[in-house]
């Protein structure tokens, strides 16, 4: 498991000296949680700016569309 020895210092007393600590294993796994959550809240952003920025669109579609029926009944 080489891509150990590449995350932490930790890391590489385990692939020295082959003994599986339970505190590496922990942080691997904290590391791992605070990735996840970091992913999933980027993706939470993410959709709601772009469900935001649909709603303007729609907003303003609407409304053009109600101000150029108008303008066409009007005149």
């Amino acid at each position: 498991m080489p891509f150990l020895a590449r995350e932490s210092i930790s890391g590489w007393a385990f692939l020295n000296n082959s003994v599986a600590s339970p505190a590496f294993f922990s942080s691997i796994a904290l590391i791992t949680f605070f990735t996840e959550v970091r992913i999933l809240l980027l993706r939470a952003i993410l959709f709601s700016l772009c469900l935001s920025f649909c709603l303007t669109l729609f907003l303003a579609e609407l409304v053009f569309a109600i101000v150029f029926t108008y303008s066409l009944l009007v005149l």
